[in-house]
């Protein structure tokens, strides 16, 4: 997706960011996150992309994407969650392209993050409760984790 099509230069909550997050935003999205929408965010080597930014930088950028609930990140695992990829990534009526993001939660150490995404599957569920996927059992499994609500997170997750 190039940048200008991309829907959330248009939010305002993301218009109200510093440059630094805005920046820690679409330099973690160029990263390649997971089908589950979850990128590793190496702060040194991230801040190496840019000649002026630091590590403290993508951290604390990264600290202030999750505190506005644009992103999630776990600042313990350097792993940040960009909430909804996984749904407009994934099609839920095609069970290998389901299985292909549960499977890309394995690695994940982030047990924040991973419920974040657990929560998100939840939606889908309730969304589309025929499709085939949720017969899987590695899409059983992982949604029998705890799901984490952003809702409870809005307003000072990752400080």
């Amino acid at each position: 997706m190039a940048f200008a099509d991309n829907p959330i230069i248009n939010n305002p909550t993301f218009k109200s960011l510093t440059i630094r997050a805005q920046w820690v935003f679409f330099t973690a999205l160029d990263e390649r996150p997971r089908r589950c929408g979850i990128v590793d965010v190496w702060p040194k080597r991230i801040a190496k992309l840019s000649r002026t930014t630091t590590e403290e930088d993508v951290v604390e950028g990264a600290k202030e994407l999750d505190r506005a609930g644009v992103a999630y990140f776990d600042a313990e695992t350097d792993e940040l969650l960009f909430p909804g990829y996984l749904t407009e990534v994934t099609n839920v009526n095609n069970p290998r392209m389901m299985i292909a993001a549960v499977n890309s939660v394995q690695g994940v150490v982030s047990h924040k993050l991973v419920g974040l995404v657990v929560h998100e599957l939840k939606q889908l569920r309730q969304q589309n409760p025929d499709a085939k996927a949720w017969e899987d059992p590695r899409v059983a499994e992982l949604m029998a984790r705890p799901a984490v609500d952003p809702a409870d997170l809005t307003g000072g997750a990752g400080k």
